[in-house]
């Protein structure tokens, strides 16, 4: 690829894993454990399906085994070669020229990491580790995603409105009991 826009999506990062269950069946609440075996059968599933999947555009993948449950990175560069026309001068178009084709690389997240894209990729990826016991997640959950510092800025707020209204129960019982 030459040259791309300055606002295209260069790479796509995708996350794999699975639940705690799956790496450590007798103590998920186990941060940081997991089973070796289930833990190899998994990353050379999820690898082959990485690699079957997006072929050359997988760039690099990372296996995590550092946190609480093992998980891989993947790096995807989505370029596709695409066909297009040469613009045509004002004679060529009065001359009825038909415009001249061309192929070219380009890169294309939008169309291959759009949101039915992403739907079959939640479909397709269960279906690849099925073999492992995996399912797949809830569908069409209502969850969405909270940055960490929302999350605890909310928790503490409705923390703070909890101890609030218990003093002002307090100082009701205290007036009531005068």
């Amino acid at each position: 690829i030459d040259k791309h826009r300055k606002d295209a999506v260069v790479a796509v990062e995708l996350m794999l894993t699975a639940s705690p269950d799956f790496f450590r069946p007798d103590k998920p609440e186990c941060h940081g454990a997991y089973n070796k075996t289930k833990c190899l059968e998994f990353v050379n599933r999820a690898v082959s399906f990485l690699k079957d999947k997006y072929k050359d555009n997988l760039i690099d993948y990372v296996i995590h085994l550092d946190e609480a449950t093992p998980h891989i990175h993947a790096i995807v560069v989505r370029a596709v070669k695409k066909v297009k026309k040469k613009r045509r001068t004002a004679d060529e178009i009065k001359a009825n020229t038909p415009a001249v084709e061309y192929e070219t690389n380009s890169l294309d997240a939008k169309n291959v990491f759009g949101l039915k894209a992403l739907y079959e990729l939640q479909e397709e990826y269960p279906a690849h580790m099925s073999c492992l016991g995996l399912k797949r997640g809830r569908k069409h959950s209502r969850a969405n995603h909270s940055v960490i510092s929302n999350y605890y800025n909310k928790a503490n707020e409705g923390a703070s409105n909890v101890a609030h209204s218990q003093k002002r129960e307090m100082s009701y019982g205290n007036e009531l009991s005068m």
